[in-house]
């Protein structure tokens, strides 16, 4: 199994080609796109974003990268007036996908308080079958992602197991929707294993990262409850193919992370942590994963 980790680790450091070299510095050969953020791509009058984006794709070439994997940007297709920007920014995702030869875009269902299932379940299905040509038409499967009741709770959203996933999946009955199991947010629904393997084969994707069970941190393994024993088990049994991608983008939180830090006004140069910092942390995450892969005899180069 291969691993990758995500742009998002570098993205309060560098510009994007800055974040591809520091992950490739750092060990790893894969990396998942974090389409995240104000790139101009995404801009509705841009007209050069395509040169923006093989640009991107040949400077990861250049550097011995391979970009596996990518996150679209869109946020929640259900709150009010967002649909058609959310439609938008889910399709241009797939276009740039297409272009750096990226077979699995993650692209996030919608939610809103007080919905009832069947209300849910009828309106994502409806965004993500508005994405049906544009995926046709480039091949590229979207990946519906689990949450958390940390983050959504009950009444909000509806995709919290394996089995939930695999539910709306075959709803809205595709072969170009899949599922990627996101760790961080199946820690405080249940065991890994017995989520990952009802998920079986819709899997094409995950975010691996840890916390302790209170909150969605997008922290090292290791520093929280996340057992690899049990997710490496489920990832072999059900002869996964995909990639072993990281999404632990705040492994060193930010001041204004989830855990807000207390400003010392009088001087706060040690209030957020540094590049240096960051790249440590960063060869560690791949010391985490080569050696969490190797210890069950699958990691490839």
């Amino acid at each position: 199994m291969k691993l990758a980790t995500t742009t998002w680790d570098f993205e309060k450091y560098l510009d994007i080609y800055g974040r591809i070299r520091a992950i490739r510095e750092a060990g790893f050969r894969y990396i998942d796109l974090n389409l995240k953020g104000n790139e101009p791509y995404f801009s509705p009058d841009a007209t050069d974003w395509q040169d923006e984006v093989k640009r991107i794709g040949a400077y990861a070439e250049s550097v011995g990268v391979k970009l596996v994997q990518a996150h679209s940007p869109n946020d929640n297709c259900m709150r009010e007036g967002r649909l058609e920007k959310e439609i938008f920014q889910a399709t241009r995702s797939l276009e740039i996908c297409r272009l750096l030869g990226i077979e699995d875009v993650v692209v996030h269902a919608g939610y809103r308080e007080n919905v009832s299932k069947d209300e849910w379940a009828s309106y994502n299905a409806a965004f993500y079958r508005a994405l049906i040509p544009t995926m046709e038409k480039t091949g590229v499967h979207v990946l519906h992602e689990n949450t958390t009741s940390k983050n959504l709770p009950a009444g909000w959203f509806y995709g919290y197991t394996g089995r939930d996933l695999v539910e709306f999946i075959e709803y809205v009955d595709h072969p170009l929707l899949c599922a990627v199991w996101d760790t961080g947010h199946g820690i405080t629904e249940g065991s890994q294993y017995e989520n990952i393997t009802a998920i079986g084969k819709y899997l094409r994707g995950l975010h691996v990262h840890d916390n302790s069970g209170r909150a969605d941190e997008h922290a090292l393994p290791y520093t929280g409850i996340l057992n690899l024993d049990d997710l490496l088990n489920a990832l072999i049994d059900i002869d996964y193919k995909g990639y072993f991608t990281f999404e632990a983008g705040q492994i060193l939180q930010p001041a204004n992370g989830r855990n807000k830090r207390r400003r010392f006004e009088r001087d706060t140069r040690l209030l957020n942590p540094t590049l240096e910092m960051q790249e440590a942390a960063e060869r560690l995450l791949y010391v985490i994963g080569r050696s969490a892969l190797s210890a069950y005899g699958i990691f490839e180069e």
